[in-house]
């Protein structure tokens, strides 16, 4: 694969130009990566009004940069055409194709949309199964006793009995607890374990929870008896 770069510049004569009688270019460069840079020293001679000779030389630094897409890695940079255009009384305009060969492009991998996937893989994924996960803040966790503080609970996250919820506590229960935590179960944990740690009964649990089959990781409510 080849790519070309235009590159265009002005320079300036000592005297006033009648006619190039003779211009060459001599270039140097090199590929760094995705950077193409070196220099061009464009050389020659050229005739006055007053008809005297006269030699110039300009150096003149040159950089470009091809995609992040292509491999450098083997490729060749060098010069493609040359040509020049007299536009002012002591200006010309020097233009330099440079051709970068050798270029191998990188494959990048599709970005892989839902409606393209195979209908068998789409029968695996279940979007109803996606849970929302709310920002839970450092300065809520108590590590030491794995307690989280604070934490917004959805009525459809906890299996409560007899229709009793936290959401609902004004109503259906009475005024005895009105402060909660939520618990994060972990290994070596009980049920008697937690009811005496937190001082509240089993049966108070039971309100509040489904203590059926409690693993390590579940989060249970314990609520806190008020002052």
């Amino acid at each position: 694969m080849e790519k070309i770069f235009s590159f265009k510049k002005e320079v300036l004569f000592k005297n006033n130009i009648e006619e190039i009688l003779s211009m060459a270019l001599d270039k140097n460069l090199d590929i760094e990566g995705n950077a193409v840079k070196g220099l061009f020293v464009i050389s020659g001679e050229y005739s006055t009004y007053n008809n005297k000779k006269d030699k110039f030389e300009f150096e003149v630094p040159y950089v470009d940069y091809l995609d992040e897409c292509y491999d450098t890695s083997c490729a060749n940079a060098d010069i493609d055409d040359f040509y020049y255009e007299v536009v002012g009384k002591n200006k010309v305009a020097i233009n330099i194709d440079v051709k970068i060969s050798k270029l191998t492009e990188i494959e990048k991998e599709e970005e892989i949309i839902l409606d393209d996937l195979d209908d068998n893989i789409r029968e695996s994924i279940d979007l109803d199964d996606i849970e929302e996960i709310e920002e839970i803040k450092e300065d809520d966790i108590d590590m030491s006793n794995n307690i989280v503080n604070n934490v917004p609970i959805k009525e459809d996250s906890i299996t409560p009995n007899d229709d009793t919820s936290i959401f609902n506590i004004g109503t259906n229960m009475s005024d005895t607890y009105t402060t909660y935590k939520v618990y994060i179960i972990r290994d070596g944990d009980t049920i008697e374990s937690l009811t005496e740690k937190y001082n509240v009964s089993k049966e108070i649990l039971v309100q509040y929870n489904n203590l059926n089959d409690i693993k390590i990781g579940d989060k249970i409510i314990i609520p806190n008896e008020a002052n």
